[in-house]
């Protein structure tokens, strides 16, 4: 999990399930692009974003990512995808200076888009964007309080003198 990011409350419910079978599953998560801390996008590619992040340990010598967009997980241990049917709540969409860094921070990482074809200004655009609210009974802990902060590399440092 990253710092900004959260699971629904019922996770913890269904914690054990999801843990307690077999080793070899990588349990996906919905992930909700937060717009608001009560509603998140759903139109073009939002609706569809999946993360694995609950899955076995492995040793850390056995991979390192090579992209900015791939598993967390070396793909050849042999685990099983498989959707947990709960959401991961990714909070950092919700300011809009910050839609417009991480825009900028992958359009510099990746200016070719060799690693997402659809290239990163989809992150900035709100053209035809689509909000759904968070269903009740559906929310996240701890709630979300904005500090303001950019949470990522401020790229227009690099324009100051």
């Amino acid at each position: 999990m990253d710092p900004d990011e959260r699971l629904e409350i019922a996770v913890a419910d269904r914690i054990g399930q999801l843990t307690g079978g077999s080793r070899r599953i990588a349990w996906g998560f919905r992930c909700r692009e937060m717009y608001t801390p009560a509603s998140y996008r759903i139109d073009g590619p939002w609706g569809q974003k999946m993360q694995h992040r609950l899955f076995g340990a492995y040793h850390p010598d056995r991979y390192r990512a090579q992209d900015l967009h791939g598993a967390w997980f070396p793909d050849d241990i042999g685990l099983s995808l498989k959707d947990s049917g709960l959401n991961l709540y990714h909070l950092k969409m919700i300011e809009p200076k910050r839609r417009m860094a991480r825009r900028d921070l992958y359009n510099r990482l990746d200016p070719d888009r060799r690693l997402q074809q659809i290239g990163y200004d989809y992150l900035a655009d709100e053209a035809g964007m689509i909000l759904e609210a968070v269903p009740a009974g559906r929310g996240y802990f701890p709630a979300h309080a904005d500090d303001g902060g950019l949470w990522m590399a401020d790229l227009s440092l690099d324009h100051q003198s």
